[in-house]
């Protein structure tokens, strides 16, 4: 909520609130909304003014917030994922009004430049991860309406997505990747498991999250401790790696994710 006010703040002292458009604002009244809702929630259940939204009352806070459903994990994940990518869209509008509105004369961007299809999307990435610079508000609308793997064969998409993680700046292309929805249009079974909720003591974050930093961490690892030469595994086994700690929560969700999860990789990759 506190991410509203600051793009309400920056539209005020701005005069409008380009560069988001009539989509993104109705999305910001609705997200609003949630979020809203979604605190009330947790102020009545806990009977006092308090925004932690803990486990136990999960499910009663979603029955609150409209989520249907005769399963209180289902509701509980239904809610939270709900909010999540409400939070993630509130986020990014607020980033791409203040970076193109006061910050657009100390930074270079990645523009719009026609994007249409995954092969195109995933050469935007493998510049942000090479240079670091964000993405448009334009090109970011672009990127998340991607729908087609057109032109473009799953085993080419796999090498450039293994690019952009090897990238200077890879994790913050590949967080993009995923807050954006690319993901959906060629790899839909991470996809589907990336917002899942962790009810463990072991993972902070949920499915996709986790498995992108696990990535991450095998290529600081790789660079920090392999730079300078000597002993290692070769480039394509540290590919192999990285697909390996990509997919290795692919089968959550269901019993035996490790075996489901091994068994949905080899169809992607066979």
């Amino acid at each position: 909520l506190r991410d509203v006010q600051f793009i309400r703040w920056c539209a005020d002292i701005k005069g409008d609130y380009f560069p988001l458009n009539k989509n993104d604002l109705n999305d910001l009244r609705r997200d609003e909304a949630l979020l809203m809702q979604a605190r009330s929630a947790v102020h009545f259940l806990r009977k006092r003014k308090q925004d932690k939204l803990i486990l136990e009352i999960l499910p009663d806070a979603a029955s609150l917030c409209g989520v249907k459903g005769y399963d209180p994990a289902k509701r509980g994940n239904d809610l939270l994922t709900s909010i999540h990518k409400a939070m993630v869209r509130v986020r990014s509008m607020g980033d791409a009004l203040y970076r193109e509105s006061f910050d657009a004369d100390s930074r270079s961007f990645i523009d719009h430049q026609g994007i249409a299809g995954l092969k195109a999307g995933l050469e935007v990435f493998g510049i942000k991860s090479r240079t670091g610079a964000p993405l448009t508000r334009e090109a970011r609308r672009a990127v998340s309406g991607i729908n087609s793997t057109n032109g473009i064969s799953l085993t080419r998409s796999l090498k450039m997505l293994i690019d952009i993680f090897k990238g200077e700046f890879g994790w913050r292309a590949s967080v993009e990747m995923l807050d954006s929805g690319v993901f959906k249009s060629f790899l839909p079974e991470f996809s589907k498991v990336s917002e899942l909720v962790p009810y463990d003591g072991y993972h902070q974050y949920p499915p996709g999250r986790h498995s992108l930093l696990t990535v991450h961490k095998c290529c600081d690892i790789f660079r920090n401790e392999f730079s300078e030469g000597g002993k290692c595994i070769s480039a394509a086994d540290f590919d192999a790696l990285l697909l390996g700690a990509f997919f290795h929560d692919i089968g959550k969700g269901k019993r035996n994710h490790s075996e489901r999860g091994a068994n949905i990789a080899d169809e992607i990759l066979s």
